[in-house]
């Protein structure tokens, strides 16, 4: 479901970091969030599908996809490295851990327990959930690094995601 009309705080736009951004990358920024939320819907449902491998398939583009390099010299799209490095780098005694929620955090670094359906399952329910968390903390967050911590929070969660599914694949069950 695509939202309307989605914006910044003015603690994020103004500062320092997104006035440098043309207000294209803002909303390729905001755009790549708004994705991840979807991505956390489609993977809530995942595991109810009579086409698993292909939703799984589908997601794991999705997330390599989220979390890849700008493709153009252009740089419309901001990378995760550059938020990771360079714009943390801006905030003052960077503590993202103190900006997160608690089970948020705990949730980092998470694998599945794939001996049974059901625990995948509720590991990919668990995972869509913190996904969607993540995401909707950065684009409600009132300031820069709260934003940043957020994103880096996603990218974790997005890397367990695909890392997991690695796993599944080489252990053949997928």
């Amino acid at each position: 479901m695509q939202r309307e009309s989605l914006s910044f705080s003015k603690g994020v736009l103004e500062s320092p970091v997104l006035r440098k951004l043309s207000n294209e990358q803002r909303q390729a920024l905001l755009a790549r969030l708004n994705y991840i939320i979807e991505l956390s819907d489609k993977l809530k449902y995942s595991h109810t599908s009579p086409r698993v491998r292909h939703l799984i398939d589908d997601i794991e583009l999705d997330a390599w996809v989220n979390l890849g390099a700008p493709e153009d010299g252009i740089e419309r799209e901001i990378s995760s490295w550059l938020i990771d490095t360079s714009w943390s780098s801006e905030c003052e005694n960077f503590a993202p851990s103190s900006l997160l929620d608690h089970q948020l955090l705990q949730r980092l670094g998470s694998s599945p327990d794939a001996s049974t359906p059901a625990a995948l399952n509720e590991w990919l329910s668990k995972q869509a959930r913190h996904l969607r968390v993540a995401a909707q903390g950065a684009i409600d967050a009132a300031d820069i690094c709260t934003l940043v911590a957020h994103i880096m929070a996603m990218n974790v969660l997005l890397l367990d995601l695909l890392s997991s599914i690695g796993r599944a694949r080489i252990h053949s069950q997928l």
